[in-house]
């Protein structure tokens, strides 16, 4: 206690330098706190389920790339015969469509087989799990709502239970009510069984296509991943016929991960390799490199803090060099000085780490703001005990790391010497040679960090230089469900009524409707024949020979709606939307893919629709710019447009073209809707570039994270090198006044300081250089058209840095240069 004391009196006797001190230890230990807060909800927490290590979620591998869809045919052979697997359930997601009890609404809906809830150990808050009855085609229609839902539509009356509510114009028995904590897999609003049967429509025998789905299992006890996989591997192989390869169906898929209700990809049951991966390493697979490389980042900027915090210490030991001195003179030993010491600089440390907790709560919260759905929300993100744990421990042990220098260096101290010294200063060479270590290290850890950050910048600007293919300027975008009541002809009439009240509009130079909406959740995939050449045999193909295909449906204003580039030929007339019409436009990659070295104009094509189906034979009439549907960085698929809207599907995407603010035109929007549908829920109304900028998110908040961690390691190193070069200007200031009375000019002087300064930086930039070139290679994944060795950003931030850290030694030098030599020597 009385050590602590004097070290509070310590602090409280210089409150500049301890000012300074906590505020560099707050800045390293809140955005430790901060990052760790995030790694512990994400990474290091498990599964809020029973014996989570037990879940897995069954995945396939094609041609190098991972799934998480397989196909319904596969996953029925896997519940049938697996005998590693206690359950196994799988789910689908889509939207419904809520009426009656107030207006429409439109949900995200989640279906899951019977097992899915107890498979997890969910029990639901009220009422009751799905049972098998329900979960088959022709079964009961039962309905689990979400917490959120429940309370929201329903005011959390318990009352709901048993009763019917209308969904999808279908009539459907509220059957239970889930816990409010309940999340996972998607942000489900609802919950209805899945009914897998074979039936057109869901599950349909194999070669004719399937209905894509995400399965999760629990291993028996005993039973190991490997061993499981094994099994699995075994049954999908034995489902699937030798030679077999299904074409893609014209169902919608979800892009980004969600399962469609309905019919999806289709390339097959059992297709590509059948593995097995935890659920939570499933969970976090997405962002766990990234949430990595960025608890590195922060644990350097927090060993750059230390660094600078050791050298304040150490200055300021050298001032009291004497004092410690008197100390050993009277018979405190080391061990006694040294714990003095420590307790300064773990009380300096604790301050900061209190004051760091504070800027971890505003952190976590602007993190959620910026991170959108960019972090999976199964545990809440926030500062819970282990974060305190984290963060108690962190201060101490900077304490501890930080003190410890000084306290060696006062070891080493020569009593007689210290007590002889009459305030000339600090002459010690290894406490010189500490500093210089320490900055030097500084210098290093801020250049990696930099490099980083410059590498992920340069890929986020290059990610925003790729064209999109459309112009997304004065565009708004809704999106609509339809329920399953409406007949093609009804769906058709609903479409062409929309586009002309939105064309109607004051201000709209074009409206149109699809299906498959650039950068939304929903494409059409399939195969084409071309006229003239061989078909297409699925019974035969190798994977490689099938080219899959994007295949939207658009009305007739779509192109100029979107501002797609017509590349050459046309795009469609009034006369192509006819049933009869038989006329496509396909985008560049298509032209290049199918037609390699001549155009595809005039050619005559035909989506393969499996074996037993027949198509048409379609004209192109057109050519069009390649269109990122999937993202900026994602891969451009083939596509062939179609204006045949008796093809589309039920999740339609509506756009208008403004001349003007389109956010303005929101309201007038819902109002033309409401007109021809007042029941129809409009969703995700948004303007286009609203969209563009969502897709980004992620690589922004990274870039934005690292570079702003990087910039707070390069004004740390920066102040270090600063402090360093100042004190030894101090240090070395009866030196400097003689030899500028032995005739030095200022130039000598300046120079002089100025290559001790640039000395520590160069070597600080090699080592520096050498580690950036290590470690930057785990940012390979979070790189777009970046390599992670990139000459140009390694060159560019060294030199940088050298020019900082020259400025940062030029200005004490500059004082050092224009001292009085006589005041110099008088002083001493």
């Amino acid at each position: 206690m009385n050590d602590l004391r004097f070290a509070f009196r310590q602090l409280l006797k210089n409150p500049g330098f301890t000012a300074v001190a906590v505020l560099t230890l707050a800045l390293g230990i809140g955005a430790n706190t901060a990052i760790f807060s995030v790694v512990n909800a994400v990474l290091l927490r498990p599964l809020p389920y029973p014996e989570p290590g037990q879940l897995v979620q069954l995945d396939t591998a094609q041609s190098g790339k991972a799934s998480t869809l397989i196909g319904s045919a596969t996953f029925v052979e896997a519940k049938a015969q697996s005998q590693s697997l206690a359950r196994i359930a799988a789910y689908s997601g889509g939207d419904m469509t809520l009426t009656g009890a107030g207006p429409a609404e439109r949900l995200v809906a989640g279906a899951v087989t019977a097992d899915f809830f107890p498979l997890l150990g969910v029990q639901p808050a009220l009422g009751r799990n799905f049972t098998r009855d329900e979960d088959t085609p022709n079964g009961p229609k039962a309905v689990i709502l979400g917490h959120g839902l429940w309370q929201s539509r329903f005011g959390g009356n318990p009352d709901v239970l048993g009763r019917t509510i209308r969904l999808n114009e279908q009539s459907y028995t509220v059957v239970g009510i889930l816990p409010a904590r309940f999340q996972y897999p998607e942000g489900f609003q609802l919950w209805t069984p899945l009914a897998l049967g074979e039936k057109e429509g869901t599950f349909v025998i194999q070669g004719e296509g399937t209905m894509l789905l995400k399965a999760i299992a629990r291993l028996k006890p005993g039973v190991t991943l490997e061993q499981a996989q094994t099994e699995l591997r075994t049954i999908a192989q034995r489902s699937q016929p030798r030679g077999a390869t299904a074409a893609p169906s014209g169902g919608p898929r979800r892009r980004g991960g969600g399962a469609g209700r309905g019919e999806g990809e289709g390339r097959g049951d059992g297709e590509g390799v059948l593995t097995l991966i935890g659920l939570h390493e499933q969970v976090v697979g997405d962002v766990k490199g990234m949430l990595l490389v960025l608890l590195g980042a922060v644990a350097f900027v927090l060993l750059i803090a230390c660094a600078n915090v050791a050298n304040l210490l150490l200055a300021k030991a050298a001032a009291r060099q004497r004092e410690m001195a008197v100390r050993a003179a009277l018979g405190a030993g080391r061990w006694r000085i040294a714990r003095q010491l420590l307790t300064e600089s773990v009380l300096l440390s604790l301050a900061g780490g209190g004051l760091g907790l504070m800027m971890a709560f505003w952190g976590d919260r602007a993190l959620g703001q910026w991170s959108g759905a960019s972090l999976p929300s199964i545990h809440g993100i926030g500062i819970d005990a282990w974060v305190l744990a984290f963060t108690l421990g962190v201060s101490v042990i900077t304490g501890l790391a930080f003190g410890l220098a000084p306290a060696v260096q006062t070891w080493r101290t020569d009593v007689n010497a210290a007590l002889k010294e009459e305030g000339h200063g600090d002459t010690g060479g290894h406490r010189n040679r500490l500093r210089h270590f320490l900055v030097v290290s500084e210098v290093a850890l801020a250049l990696v960090l930099l490099i980083g950050a410059g590498l992920l910048i340069k890929s986020f600007s290059r990610l925003l230089d790729v064209k999109p293919g459309f112009r997304a300027e004065g565009v708004l975008t809704f999106q609509v469900n339809l329920t399953a009541e409406k007949s093609s002809a009804q769906k058709v009439n609903f479409i062409k009524q929309i586009v002309e009240r939105l064309s109607a509009l004051p201000g709209v130079e074009a409206a149109a409707a699809t299906d498959s909406l650039p950068l939304t959740d929903f494409s059409r995939i399939g195969v084409a024949d071309v006229e003239g050449r061989p078909p297409i045999d699925f019974r035969t193909a190798k994977r490689e020979d099938v080219i899959p295909l994007s295949r939207p449906t658009v009305t007739v204003s779509y192109f100029d709606a979107m501002g797609i580039p017509l590349k050459s030929g046309r795009t469609f007339t009034s006369q192509d939307a006819r049933p009869t019409g038989g006329s496509v436009v396909v985008n560049e990659s298509f032209e290049k893919q199918y037609f390699p070295g001549e155009s595809a104009i005039g050619k005559r094509i035909r989506l393969a629709a499996g074996p037993g189906k027949t198509a048409r034979w379609q004209t192109v009439v057109g050519v069009v710019s390649d269109v990122r549907q999937s993202g900026l960085a994602g891969d451009v698929l083939p596509e062939v447009y179609s204006p045949d809207l008796d093809d589309s599907g039920d999740a339609l995407s509506f756009v208008i073209r403004v001349n003007g603010e389109p956010a303005g035109m929101m309201s007038a929007v819902r109002g033309a809707v409401a007109e021809v549908d007042p029941n129809q829920p409009l969703y995700n109304v948004m303007t286009m570039e609203q969209r563009l900028a969502n897709t980004t998110t992620s690589p922004r908040l990274s870039a934005a994270l690292l570079g702003s961690f990087a910039a707070v390691a390069l004004l740390l190193a920066v102040v270090g090198i600063y402090g360093v070069m100042s004190y030894a200007v101090a240090q070395r200031r009866r030196e400097i006044g003689v030899r500028m009375a032995l005739g030095a000019q200022r130039s000598d002087v300046l120079g002089l300081i100025i290559h001790g300064g640039l000395r520590l930086t160069l070597l600080g930039v090699a080592i520096g250089l050498v580690g950036a070139f290590a470690l930057t290679r785990y940012l390979s994944s979070q790189l777009y058209s970046v390599k992670a060795t990139d000459p140009l950003t390694f060159l560019t931030i060294a030199v940088a840095l050298m020019g900082v850290a020259l400025f940062a030694s030029w200005l004490p030098a500059r004082r050092a240069a224009r001292a009085d030599p006589v005041a110099a020597l008088r002083a001493d």
